[in-house]
């Protein structure tokens, strides 16, 4: 049990296994855990763009519109162009 332990223990998972847990709860619609999905995604990879316009999207859902607009301005300043048609919608 104690090897089990510590294998588990070592055992940490990457921003892409967050991101990708948090598109299944997303398509199931359980967003506040998909946020948390894709917020952990994020602090293992700050530069996960990808991450915060899905985050934002979810935000702009939950009526978060404020978070969310800064969840798609730091997208796009990464380089996701879809995040500047996001602000575009959503953040005028």
């Amino acid at each position: 049990i104690a090897a089990l332990l510590l294998l588990f223990a070592g055992y940490s998972q990457t921003a892409q296994e967050y991101f990708d847990r948090g598109i299944t709860k997303f398509n199931l619609e359980n967003f506040a855990e998909a946020i948390v999905d894709f917020t952990k995604a994020i602090e293992i990879d700050p530069k996960y763009a990808i991450a915060y316009v899905f985050r934002g999207r979810l935000k702009i859902t939950l009526g978060q519109k404020e978070s969310a607009c800064l969840d798609f301005r730091k997208a796009g300043e990464l380089g996701r162009a879809d995040a500047w048609e996001d602000i575009k919608k959503y953040c005028q």
